[in-house]
């Protein structure tokens, strides 16, 4: 009918009937579902940046304390452990002794300190270097079997074994089977051993004494007239021996 209004005979069914919103929500539940993975792994990320940068901050305080240690302690006297670094003959490459030689007695009742009146040196291989090349000075200058010390003391402390504790020493007035040598490797006619020499040798004869090698009343003696070896002997024997006085 030409009177009538079309938009009273518009039918629209279900069918045709798609709501825009239903399309968006489920385009927001796809995208929120989707976004999910990324954001842990984001903040996984973010965990594991936290822990790297930690562990490079504790490092770095590690760093700092170890410089401002090293820096506080420049120049500060070394302090001996509770035991000495010793060296044995076949370690440092030792000559085998061109004659038999008299044995010590044990336990020994006194120790001769001295100089060699050589070189210093600044590590194990050069220290054996000198030691062989002192060797082989005292058995074909002096004329020596072997090495004329009992023991050799270097400049950081280490001991190296001369003669040990099984011969005796040939220094005259001193070639006596109750004597054992320790000499101090460097020039040392006018100067004081080191403080890690000092401390390594009272270290060594306290050893000594608890292992029956030396007595308990043990006297000390030096060669030649260093008052810096006076002072060695002096403080060796007022701290480790039951007698008192050196000769």
């Amino acid at each position: 009918m030409s009177g009538s209004n079309p938009l009273t005979n518009l039918q629209i069914s279900d069918q045709d009937y798609h709501p825009l919103c239903y399309s968006i929500q489920a385009d927001d539940e796809n995208e929120q579902s989707a976004l999910l993975p990324a954001f842990h792994q984001r903040k996984s990320l973010r965990i594991q940046d936290k822990i790297f940068i930690i562990f490079l901050f504790s490092i770095l305080i590690s760093g700092l304390a170890i410089g401002i240690y090293l820096l506080a302690t420049e120049g500060h006297e070394w302090k001996a452990p509770g035991v000495y670094n010793i060296t044995v003959r076949e370690q440092w490459q030792a000559h085998v002794p061109s004659s038999t030689m008299p044995k010590l007695e044990l336990p020994v009742r006194r120790v001769l300190f001295l100089p060699t009146n050589t070189t210093s040196c600044d590590s194990k291989s050069h220290c054996a270097k000198l030691l062989q090349e002192l060797q082989l000075k005292h058995m074909l200058q002096w004329k020596e079997p072997d090495i004329s010390y009992n023991f050799i003391m270097t400049a950081d402390g280490r001991i190296f074994e001369g003669r040990g504790w099984q011969f005796e020493t040939s220094f005259p007035n001193y070639m006596v089977n109750d004597t054992v040598t320790v000499a101090f490797l460097d020039k040392l006619e006018t100067k004081a051993p080191t403080f890690r020499q000092a401390e390594s040798t009272k270290i060594f004869l306290k050893v000594a004494i608890t292992e029956g090698k030396l007595k308990r009343c043990f006297n000390t003696a030096i060669w030649g007239g260093n008052k810096f070896f006076i002072d060695l002997a002096k403080n060796v024997q007022d701290v480790l021996s039951e007698c008192k006085g050196i000769t």
